[in-house]
C-alpha cells in the first residue's frame, strides 16, 4: 500500500513538475523577449558594436529558448505560430544588424518591435491556454490523490486489524500450552 501510494504521488508531482516548469519556460521566454527589445533599443539609440553583440546575443537566446520548449498538446500550435514569427523576423533582424543609417536601423526596429509584440501576445495566449489545461486537470489529479489515500487508509486499517487477530492467535498458541503446563504442574504438587 505504500508503494501504490507513494507511487501516485509520485506520478502526482511529476504531472506538477511538468506544469510549473511550463510555467517557468513561458516566462524565460517572455524574459528574454524583453531583453531583446531592451538590446534592440540600446542598438537603436547607439549604434555601437557592444549594442550589435547584445542584440546578436539576446537573438540567438531567444533562438536556443524556442528550440528547446516543449509545451503540452494544446499549446502546440501557438508554440508553431511564435516559431513562424521568429523565422519570418530573421531577415529583418539581419537587415536591421547591417543597415547603415540609423534611419534604415529605425525602420527595422518598428517592423521588429511589431513582431516582438506579436510574439508576446502569442506567449500570452501559451500562457492561457497553459493555465486553462491545468485548472481542467487539477480534480483529476486531487480525485487520484485521494483516491490513492483512501486505498492506502483502507489497506492500513485491514492490516492493523489482521495483525490483532494473528497477534491474539499467536498469544493463544503460546499461552495456552503454559496454562495447561501450570495445571498440570499444581495437580501433581
Amino acid at each position: 500500500s505504500g508503494m501504490m501510494l507513494g507511487t501516485v504521488l509520485y506520478e502526482t508531482m511529476g504531472d506538477y513538475q511538468a506544469t510549473m516548469q511550463t510555467v517557468a519556460d513561458i516566462y524565460e521566454l517572455d524574459d528574454t523577449l524583453e531583453a531583446w527589445d531592451a538590446a534592440m533599443e540600446e542598438y537603436i539609440l547607439n549604434a555601437s558594436a557592444h549594442g550589435q553583440q547584445s542584440c546578436e546575443e539576446q537573438w540567438k537566446a531567444l533562438d536556443r529558448q524556442l528550440r528547446t520548449f516543449y509545451p503540452g498538446e494544446l499549446e502546440g500550435s501557438t508554440l508553431a505560430n511564435i516559431r513562424s514569427i521568429y523565422q519570418h523576423t530573421q531577415a529583418e533582424m539581419t537587415d536591421m544588424l547591417t543597415a547603415g543609417s540609423d534611419s534604415e536601423r529605425a525602420t527595422y526596429y518598428t517592423v521588429l518591435s511589431a513582431r516582438k509584440d506579436g510574439m508576446l501576445f502569442l506567449l500570452d495566449q501559451l500562457m492561457r491556454l497553459h493555465i486553462t489545461a491545468g485548472v481542467e486537470n487539477y480534480p483529476r489529479l486531487i480525485s487520484r490523490n485521494l483516491s490513492a489515500l483512501v486505498s492506502f487508509f483502507a489497506i492500513l486499517l485491514v492490516s492493523f486489524i489482521l495483525l490483532i487477530i494473528c497477534s491474539m492467535r499467536m498469544i493463544r498458541a503460546v499461552c495456552t500450552p503454559i496454562e495447561l503446563l501450570v495445571t498440570d504442574a499444581k495437580r501433581i504438587a
